[in-house]
């Protein structure tokens, strides 16, 4: 459970689920990775915003709450600019 629950919260989410059930080296190609960044990134700006996840979330039904989705932009935002 620690090993997966990469918030700390003592419970596992849809991101973390499936960071633990991805072979990395069959689905990170440069083509694939492109292709989902261009999905996620919705409003063709060059960057997954809030705005975006929430939109990703939305099409399978799955409505996130702010909190949720500022915790999915700090778990993967490295420079800090959200």
């Amino acid at each position: 459970m620690t090993q997966l629950d990469a918030d700390h919260d003592k419970k596992i989410n849809y991101t973390e689920f499936l960071a633990a059930t991805i072979d990395i080296n069959q689905m990170a190609t440069k083509q694939r990775l492109s292709s989902i960044f261009k999905q996620l990134d919705s409003d063709g700006d060059g960057q997954i915003t809030e705005d975006n996840i929430k939109t990703a979330f939305s099409k399978f039904g799955i409505e996130v709450d702010d909190e949720t989705v500022k915790g999915i932009i700090n778990m993967h935002d490295k420079d800090g600019d959200n």
